[in-house]
């Protein structure tokens, strides 16, 4: 979840200690509640890293395969994803590691209310508390990531906004036919990365850092044609000023919805089935999952769709079919509140109105965007683990540009550019 980059030289500092409650009697407990089998029983787990370094920067993810018997005596097997705290004390006092997990433990609570158990949006979840979630294994139902160094084409980009849409209409529909539900989720889930009140002040410094090393990136990649000098200068100016600004920008205003909160390219499961063309058998993307919520928070809709298309989607596509991928989101919205929720909130609802929306929160798509520009575009071998990550953020606040210079990419670089020229018209 943040832009900084590994020493490839510097191996010793990969690996975040966890602890784990998924023994074999706590598995099997859960487990004869899930498979409604009170004889269930476990006699082995197996469990090992599930993710990258990089993938996951606020949580330590494991794979969990177990095996067992049914009360019939059959073979049981099942693989499960374990999502665990980090003990690192630095990393939960930079990030609020521990707000963030609680703040993902209630969104799954609050799903239970929000969509039905045949839901196929995200993953389902076995168990969540304070200091562990267990969900299905997605990469056994055929489930993967997609290459995050190239951007999403029409396809992906079409069923993640359809998703994105059932999701936020979810969150209207309980408004306005069960308040006192929707009033509860909504003091359980928590603004964690601007928070009301006080400051976030690890999540301050790397946002603040922002206008920093973007104007760094841009001056790397001048040419005679083009200096950036407008780009540099508005970066510049608002420096130390863009966590105020998008703090000021995400308070929750009418119309607010649960939003996802970090849907970017390692945050999808996308699935894929055969079709059969006049010439060949080719895949095409079927299904899509979202995964991770600790980021989730009540805000403009708007806010969930800017941060998935300009970190994600391939740039050549947004802007030449903008328009009609904003429709297809806002085609699925209204199909999923049409009869669920007044008409006149169906009228407010409008295309219009979503335009309007993205358009108040650009701010919020172009400091995000350029925030995780590294990320997506690094190499795994350059990336981060979540410790060194949090020990640089408490020293410094932000990765100095001597540290980039030599892992700067065109591939960065070129993302970089795009954004500013895209915002700053």
């Amino acid at each position: 979840m943040s832009p900084l980059v590994r020493d490839p030289k510097n191996q010793d500092n990969q690996t975040v200690k966890s602890f784990s409650k998924t023994d074999p009697e706590f598995l099997q407990k859960i487990l004869r509640q899930w498979e409604n089998d009170s004889s269930l029983e476990v006699t082995s787990v197996d469990e090992i890293p599930a993710c990258a370094v990089g993938v996951n920067y606020m949580s330590v993810v494991n794979r969990i395969n177990v095996t067992g018997k049914r009360y019939n005596g059959s073979p049981y097997q099942i693989s499960l994803i374990s999502k665990n705290l980090f003990e690192d004390k630095c990393h939960q006092e930079v990030f609020h590691s521990l707000e963030l997990f609680s703040n993902e433990t209630k969104a799954y609570e609050a799903f239970s209310s929000l969509f039905s158990k045949e839901q196929k949006l995200f993953p389902k979840c076995l168990y969540a508390d304070g200091e562990l979630i267990v969900l299905e294994d997605l990469k056994s139902l055929g489930f993967v990531m997609a290459d995050k160094l190239k951007g999403l084409d029409f396809d992906h980009t079409k069923l993640v906004l359809e998703t994105l849409a059932k999701f936020h209409a979810a969150s209207f529909v309980l408004e306005y036919t069960e308040p006192e539900k929707y009033a509860d989720i909504r003091r359980n889930i928590k603004e964690v990365v601007f928070p009301p009140g006080y400051e976030h002040n690890g999540m301050k410094s790397m946002m603040n850092n922002i206008g920093r090393t973007s104007s760094f990136f841009l001056q790397v990649g001048a040419t005679p044609e083009d200096n950036h000098a407008k780009e540099i200068a508005y970066l510049s100016e608002i420096g130390d000023k863009v966590y105020d600004t998008l703090k000021e920008l995400l308070r929750p205003k009418k119309y607010a919805a649960m939003c996802a909160g970090d849907c970017w390219i390692s945050n999808l499961l996308f699935k894929y089935e055969d079709f059969e063309s006049e010439q060949s058998k080719v895949q095409r993307v079927s299904e899509v999952r979202l995964i991770d919520f600790q980021g989730s928070r009540f805000s403009s809709v708007a806010t969930d769709i800017l941060y998935f298309l300009h970190t994600t989607v391939d740039h050549a596509l947004i802007k030449e079919r903008y328009d009609e991928i904003i429709q297809i989101y806002h085609a699925t919205l209204i199909k999923n509140l049409s009869t669920r929720v007044p008409s006149k909130v169906i009228k407010d609802l409008s295309i219009d109105w979503l335009k309007n929306e993205l358009k108040t929160y650009e701010q919020y798509g172009f400091f995000m965007s350029l925030w995780l520009a590294p990320v997506t575009t690094l190499e795994q071998k350059l990336m981060l683990d979540p410790s060194t990550v949090a020990s640089i953020a408490s020293a410094n606040g932000y990765i100095t540009p001597d540290y980039l210079k030599d892992r700067i990419s065109p591939a960065l670089l070129s993302r970089v550019h795009d954004i500013c020229k895209y915002f700053l018209k």
